[in-house]
């Protein structure tokens, strides 16, 4: 399975720099917006391109469930009340957009987040959406909503895109 910081080999040298990019940007974040009571983990993940985002989704969460576990991944339907689900909704706004607002939020406006003028938080928020373009060129985005049993964080938001030839996850997560 890939990680963050082995992205599949199908991805160029300029597109596989803007995820390592990416990552650090998230990994920076993530520290900083560390608190005395809590962890913050945030990641992109390049999931398996091969398989369709649904399946890609399902690979990523199934060892977080358990093998042989009763869940299921759903596109858009409404979720079987007998499983545990992992849903997906593809959001009908730019990703870009959807992607600012929940940086803004995540970078800079949790309780430890790092004290800044407006200019410096929308060139750091910038300069990630321009990394995570070049990684993603053209792009569906997804919600991700899963239960909350299949973490220890008290707070996550996900995103998954998919275009021609990958999927990815975009994750913030809040751990006191």
């Amino acid at each position: 399975m890939e990680t963050k910081d082995q992205p599949r080999a199908g991805l160029s040298q300029p597109n596989r720099s803007s995820l390592f990019a990416c990552n650090g940007i998230l990994e920076v974040m993530a520290e900083l917006n560390r608190g005395c009571d809590h962890d913050c983990m945030y990641s992109l993940e390049q999931l398996h391109g091969d398989l369709s985002l649904a399946e890609a989704v399902a690979s990523h969460f199934q060892p977080q469930v358990g093998v042989g576990a009763e869940w299921t991944t759903e596109v858009g339907n409404s979720p079987r009340q007998d499983r545990a689900t992992v849903r997906l909704d593809q959001l009908q706004s730019d990703w870009r957009d959807v992607l600012e607002r929940s940086l803004a939020s995540w970078f800079f406006a949790q309780a430890y987040s790092p004290k800044t003028s407006e200019i410096n938080q929308a060139n750091v928020i910038r300069g990630f959406l321009n990394h995570f373009s070049d990684v993603l060129q053209s792009s569906s985005i997804f919600d991700v909503t899963r239960p909350a049993s299949m973490s220890s964080e008290v707070f996550w938001e996900g995103y998954a895109f998919t275009n021609n030839d990958s999927n990815f996850l975009l994750h913030f997560g809040f751990t006191d």
